[in-house]
């Protein structure tokens, strides 16, 4: 994430987050054809030792939506190449999966069958069998690629290129890159909408939401947002983008019938990544002075923002924030379980920390180390 403004944060209150800064600051990313032939020398012997274990079959596996998949992220002076399979029954972590050098982002396919895995240290981007966890095929994408989202008929991932500022879009039939997207500085994330028609893309080097057609593969808006956009989700209605912007601490609503963007509310501590939970659910813990429950909640629509220390949930659709649920980490990733009884967030210290978002409270965190900052639950 992050521009040159990202060195401003040495002294805000969450310090924790300059663990990306290396990654994604101009600064601190050096020349970049020079930090990636770094990473991929490191990564060569990191790589060798992991092989062994990391494509191995899981012994005793969860099934589809008791099993989550972290990416185990690094600082470039020390990257990692893999993803941390997590049983979420057993709260027990399995043998990583060996992908490319420093993954970013992941994606799971509609059908449940692949784990997308973009990594950036060697601008890639990798699907896993999530049947026998080996990776089944790569391809290269842009430079940097940050984020990745897969269109609801499966035949499509939308990959967002930090180095290059460019989207580019996948064939997950041939496995190629069919069409380069020029969207705005450092896209760092990306959703689809639920027709599968349009991409909304987060710059964060430039405090823009770009609007993409995936038919006519060209942008039709671009939208001032916050500062040092992070995060982004669309509401299964298709009717709003949620666009999470750390720099402003704030979430902003972007209206996708008229292009324009709605006030913004007020998220503490620096958004970092949205999830959305709707219709009904398991899951009543939104808004107000309640720890478990409201209107809005019991409708079970909400977005959970992962922000500072905290899980942060947002009634929608008139963005009511409620109390935060303390996490006690760094909160990086968020993704929610099958019938969203539980949230589990990532943390740029080493955890995986279920949510349990009916009492309100987070459970014991799951050690997974490295320094995570995505996370998916297969379904």
């Amino acid at each position: 994430m992050h521009s040159a403004s990202r060195g401003d944060r040495l002294g805000r209150a969450c310090r924790f987050h300059e663990l990306r800064s290396d990654l994604r600051s101009p600064a601190g990313r050096g020349p970049t054809r020079l930090r990636r032939a770094l990473v991929a020398a490191a990564g060569l012997a990191l790589g060798a030792a992991c092989a062994a274990c990391g494509s191995a079959p899981l012994g005793g596996r969860a099934a589809r939506g008791q099993e989550a998949f972290v990416v185990n992220g690094a600082t470039a002076p020390a990257p990692t190449n893999t993803v941390v399979p997590v049983d979420l029954v057993r709260h027990r972590v399995d043998p990583a999966i060996t992908v490319g050098i420093e993954p970013a982002a992941m994606a799971i396919t509609p059908e449940g069958s692949s784990l997308l895995v973009v990594s950036k240290g060697v601008d890639t981007l990798s699907a896993v069998s999530l049947a026998t966890t080996s990776v089944t095929w790569t391809t290269r994408v842009g430079l940097e690629p940050d984020a990745v989202a897969v269109t609801p008929d499966g035949r499509t991932a939308v990959v967002a290129n930090y180095g290059d500022g460019t989207i580019s879009l996948v064939d997950l039939r041939s496995h190629r890159v069919r069409a380069t997207v020029h969207v705005g500085a450092q896209p760092v994330a990306v959703a689809v909408t639920p027709d599968g028609a349009r991409a909304v893309v987060a710059n964060f080097g430039d405090a823009t939401a770009s609007v993409v057609s995936l038919r006519s593969r060209s942008v039709v808006a671009t939208i001032d947002v916050g500062a040092e956009d992070d995060a982004v989700a669309v509401t299964p209605d298709g009717a709003t983008a949620l666009v999470g912007c750390f720099g402003d601490n704030t979430v902003v609503p972007i209206n996708l019938a008229t292009l324009q963007p709605g006030a913004p509310v007020t998220i503490p501590g620096g958004p970092r990544s949205i999830a959305i939970a709707t219709g009904q659910t398991s899951a009543p813990a939104v808004a107000g002075s309640e720890p478990a429950g409201s209107a809005a909640s019991r409708a079970g629509r909400a977005a959970y923002v992962a922000s500072g220390n905290s899980l942060w949930p947002v009634a929608l659709p008139g963005l009511v924030v409620g109390n935060p649920i303390i996490v006690g980490h760094p909160a990086e990733g968020v993704a929610l379980g099958p019938d969203h009884r539980y949230a589990y967030v990532a943390t740029a210290d080493g955890y995986l920390v279920p949510v349990d978002l009916v009492k309100g409270i987070a459970d014991k965190p799951i050690f997974v180390g490295g320094k995570p900052y995505a996370v998916v639950v297969a379904r």
